[in-house]
């Protein structure tokens, strides 16, 4: 009798804390996610900025064609 309530028991305490380690994987797969998500978020910043960068360049270059007297005659020098 004594080693039947022993098994019931330890068999309950496996259960507890398989039931712990679902919940624990469960918070942890949402933290994943979380930082997926933010990795993801940073990564288009990041191309946003390069992008925005390329942007100024273009538009440096094209008001400098605009505002600078013989600017073109500069480009196929510096070419």
């Amino acid at each position: 009798m004594k080693a039947l309530r022993d098994l019931k028991a330890q068999m309950q305490a496996l259960l507890d804390e398989k039931e712990s380690m679902a919940g624990e994987n469960q918070e942890l797969t949402k933290q994943k996610a979380k930082l997926e998500l933010n990795i993801k978020d940073l990564k288009d910043e990041e191309a946003g900025h390069k992008s925005s960068k390329v942007c100024v360049k273009h538009v440096t270059f094209l008001v400098s064609l605009l505002f600078v007297p013989n600017c073109h005659l500069l480009l196929f020098i510096n070419l």
